[in-house]
């Protein structure tokens, strides 16, 4: 076997597989090369390629998020840090346990006019855990205060909240000296959780008025002990509000078309939607209409529930006035048992329940009769997932059109929410089809696919199912009312296009379908047993698709008005 000679390098790549890190998704250079080496020859690890550190960050973070662990990304010195930006960012924001470690030249290189150096030191000290610049060093005593050190970065991938880690490691010339391996295992630091039971008796219950009470769940991985804290809540008088990227199952019968409640409700009734209590959990929330509501109708009290130290704490509604460190099932076991010992029948009115429970029956769902335009092919998708699935929705229109739509059966959703942009979501797809054998449908838009499309040279997993919605540029402009008179929209905002995935993806080796009909469409969906990951494109005119959801709209606020009336 042939390790790197460099001590610091090898006791890095020791305590990884000491803290148990199995994946390391790695990049191609030299810098970084003694670290590859290490890993690949001390055959405890899965090794992904992947050329596009762009890609590779978000490959490792779909592979963090599915295995619910942390996943490595090792990158070269230089410009191949900054790449790994916006998968960091990711991370961060949406809390997964991304190690992140980069190789460095020596730091009396800089500004010498050296290739591949820039400053590599706490370049990302804003969006990471933690941040570990390692200095090469042979001495012992150097070498116990680093074990110590690195110990610290990896302990602090398992703390709460989880997020990225960024290690950079200096590594001098010559580069690829090898030696044998003489890592000893060494002394690991662990962390003890703790359990703590809220106290409720901190709430002034007096002043609170207990009328109307919201629970409303963000973004958040699947748990199964969820539902129970749902029912728990829901016998208490709490309406329940969620998304799908809450990870809900269907039979939690929650209110999820909020969104579209509140886009043809009158404005005169939003108070009596917006709660006195609100109650939150996860994390990020689509919807803009009910952070509007929330925030114009402020609630008397708000309390957050999660096991969350983070700095500074969100407070999107302008509204918190307590934090219960605790998860949602523990918060909701404790709750009941206090209002029991209390004598408190309820905690908010089952009038305020039934209210939205009413409107919610009353939304129509979209049609799904043809794939002419981008809602209907949405809705005609997602009416076929099968359950277990795992389904990465795209951001802009896409992840906004599939809230219209149930869910037939429990699909694993995920979406690229911490920072909501276009970059990477092929590529983490990629990563969450290498963590699990179920299918993984990604459904993204053109501007999407185009951006990622790097990721489709390397082998794919045959799991891997990505379908398209082109429709020849950025669809959600063309939606906004604000943008309809701009001369600028088609050419420069909303970037038109005539371009087809079809080449990449023939050449890239997936089966590729570009179905004319509903009936092709259901047959590229329902393959039984594809040997390689594939490729559908759906191709759709923007306006119509525009004309689609105006059209749905209308119809939604004609039958609310007809109830009504």
């Amino acid at each position: 076997m042939s390790f790197s000679a460099k001590p610091h390098v090898q006791l890095l790549i020791g305590l990884l597989r000491d803290y148990n890190i199995q994946h390391l998704v790695v990049c191609p250079g030299s810098r970084n090369s003694p670290i590859i080496e290490t890993a690949y020859e001390l055959q405890a690890f899965h090794l992904h390629s992947v050329v596009d550190e762009r890609s590779a960050g978000y490959v490792a973070l779909g592979l963090s998020e599915v295995l619910n662990q942390p996943v490595a990304v090792c990158c070269t010195s230089g410009t191949a840090l900054h790449n790994l930006g916006s998968s960091i960012a990711e991370a961060y924001f949406r809390r997964i346990p991304l190690l992140v470690i980069s190789a460095d030249r020596p730091s009396r290189e800089l500004f010498q006019l050296d290739g591949q150096t820039i400053p590599q030191t706490n370049i990302f000290r804003r969006i990471t855990l933690h941040s570990l610049d390692v200095e090469e060093t042979y001495n012992d005593d150097d070498l116990g205060a680093l074990a110590r050190d690195l110990s610290m970065a990896l302990l602090s991938l398992s703390q709460l909240p989880k997020g990225p880690v960024h290690i950079n490691i200096h590594i001098q010339d010559p580069v690829h000296e090898s030696g044998d391996w003489l890592y000893q295992t060494g002394r690991r630091v662990r962390r003890v959780g703790r359990s703590i039971n809220p106290r409720f008796e901190e709430v002034n219950w007096e002043s609170l008025p207990r009328k109307r009470v919201m629970l409303l769940l963000g973004q958040e991985g699947f748990d199964p002990n969820t539902s129970l804290a749902i029912r728990r809540l829901k016998s208490l008088g709490c309406v329940v509000l969620a998304e799908h990227t809450a990870n809900l199952k269907p039979e939690d019968d929650v209110i999820k078309f909020f969104d579209t409640i509140l886009y043809v409700t009158d404005k005169k009734e939003f108070p009596s939607l917006a709660p006195d209590l609100l109650i939150t959990a996860g994390g990020h929330i689509i919807s803009k209409r009910i952070k509007q509501l929330l925030r114009q109708y402020k609630p008397c009290e708000h309390w957050h529930v999660g096991i969350d130290s983070s700095t500074p704490i969100p407070d999107p509604y302008l509204s918190l006035t307590h934090i219960f460190d605790v998860d949602l099932p523990t918060f909701a076991i404790s709750l009941e048992q206090y209002l029991r010992e209390n004598s408190i029948p309820s905690l908010g009115s089952e009038e305020y329940l039934q209210k939205w429970e009413g409107l919610q029956l009353q939304v129509p769902m979209p049609p799904i009769n043809n794939i002419k335009n981008g809602l209907s092919a949405i809705g005609l998708f997602l009416s076929r997932c099968k359950a277990g699935n795992h389904l990465l929705l795209g951001n802009s229109s896409i992840i906004r059109l599939a809230q219209l739509y149930p869910l037939p059966f429990f699909c694993h959703i995920y979406a690229n929410r911490g920072t909501s942009g276009i970059d990477g979501l092929l590529s983490t797809a990629v990563g969450i089809a290498l963590g699990t054998a179920e299918e993984v449908w990604a459904i993204v838009g053109d501007l999407s696919a185009f951006y990622d499309m790097n990721i489709l040279r390397h082998d794919l997993p045959s799991n891997l199912r990505i379908i398209v919605l082109n429709n020849g540029g950025g669809g959600i402009f063309f939606q906004l009312p604000s943008l309809q008179d701009k001369s600028s929209l088609k050419q420069y905002i909303g970037a038109s296009h005539s371009c087809s995935m079809q080449g990449w993806a023939e050449e890239a080796g997936l089966d590729y379908f570009q179905p004319q009909t509903v009936q092709q469409f259901l047959k590229a969906l329902d393959r039984k047993h594809p040997t390689k990951a594939s490729l559908i494109e759906i191709f759709t005119d923007i306006r119509k698709d525009t004309e689609a959801i105006q059209d749905y709209r209308a119809h939604v606020f004609d039958a609310l008005k007809q109830t009504k009336s």
